[in-house]
């Protein structure tokens, strides 16, 4: 644009989808949108400044010119706003160059920040190294001190050794010493060998009395035992002789029945009369069996059951299947007993819940 207030000469250029915005007096915008090799039209309202004094020039038209053509004006124009569309003519132009500078700008902000969280990082692991450093360096020093301290002891001592060496009485001091040294020494020896051999006593004495409590504990147990030993060879030898009783009547018997004479009853028999039945009386029978041998036949067994008790005074009758008309709570019904006739010999045994032989009886039914 010419710089000659006498003229004006425009130049359209390509400016890649720009756009040229002229203010108008009613201050209302007017946009243009330019392409490459296209028409540019500008709308141009001119406000024209000479001496001073306003002139608009013309009326308000537009102006079409070809790309890279030039347009002469007759006066001075101010050059115009340009401006991307959307964009507001206070901002910049952002081009791409812009933008990847700032985008650079920001890594390099960003790399800064992270290396200063590194340095910080660096600066605290050096403090507290520092800090350590510190701590050891006045433990040296107070190791120092301390060795310093000894050290003038040790030469007070040194110096009073041989301030007494000097001295003409030096050897006797010395053998004097060394004797009461050598009694000292004696003499913790003694103690030290008299609190050992006391606390071996002691240790001697607690192992002694815990052998004794478990001997005692051996014993106690042993007597137990053999006490339990001492009743169960009674039982044993109780079976036996019952068992070599039982043998030697089974003998008997057996040879009574092949010679084919009279039965004797095992025991002496007691002729009871009753219908049917028999009595038991003043016996706790819980778990124990009755055995009943009817002449040679075989013995039939009966169990009481468990919760069975038979008080002193009371009676329980028991009854052969199929006897009887009418019966007690207390009366017992014994399915393999069948009923007996006149002359039969009953044999019966009444074992306790142990195995032995409570009672026997041989009733003859008259």
């Amino acid at each position: 644009m010419s710089k000659n207030p006498a003229e004006t000469v425009l130049t359209v250029r390509d400016t890649q989808q720009c756009s040229m915005m002229l203010l108008h007096t009613d201050g209302k915008p007017l946009k243009t949108h330019l392409r490459t090799l296209s028409v540019l039209v500008l709308l141009l309202l001119l406000t024209h400044h000479c001496r001073g004094q306003s002139q608009l020039i013309g009326s308000s038209q537009p102006i079409v010119a070809n790309l890279g053509d030039d347009i002469i004006l007759p006066c001075y124009l101010e050059p115009a706003d340009l401006k991307r569309e959307g964009g507001h003519k206070s901002k910049q132009r952002n081009t791409s160059e812009e933008k990847r500078r700032r985008e650079e700008a920001e890594k390099e902000v960003q790399t800064l920040k992270e290396e200063l969280q590194t340095k910080k990082r660096e600066v605290e692991s050096k403090q507290s190294e520092l800090q350590d450093l510190l701590s050891e360096k006045q433990r040296k020093e107070k190791e120092l001190q301390s060795l310093k301290e000894d050290l003038e002891k040790k030469s007070r001592e040194l110096e009073t050794i041989q301030r007494s060496i000097n001295k003409p009485s030096s050897s006797l001091w010395f053998q004097k010493k060394a004797e009461q040294m050598k009694k000292k020494m004696k003499e913790k020896e003694k103690k030290k060998e008299k609190d050992e051999a006391e606390q071996e006593v002691e240790t001697l004495q607690k192992h002694l009395e815990t052998k004794q409590e478990e001997t005692e504990l051996n014993i106690k147990e042993f007597e137990d035992r053999r006490a339990e030993v001492q009743k169960l060879q009674e039982a044993v030898q109780g079976m036996e002789a019952s068992l070599q009783t039982l043998m030697g009547d089974l003998e008997s018997r057996n040879m009574e029945s092949q010679a084919g004479g009279p039965m004797e009853p095992l025991l002496t028999p007691q002729t009871q009369t009753s219908d049917s039945g028999f009595d038991i009386e003043d016996k706790q029978l819980g778990l124990w069996e009755l055995y009943l041998q009817v002449n040679t036949k075989q013995s039939i067994k009966f169990t009481f059951d468990q919760p069975f008790i038979l008080q002193a005074g009371e009676s329980v009758r028991m009854w052969a299947r199929g006897c009887g008309s009418s019966y007690s709570n207390t009366d017992l019904k014994w399915k393999d007993l069948k009923p007996c006739c006149s002359g039969d010999r009953l044999q019966f045994t009444l074992y306790s819940n142990t195995g032995e032989i409570q009672h026997e009886l041989c009733v003859t039914i008259p």
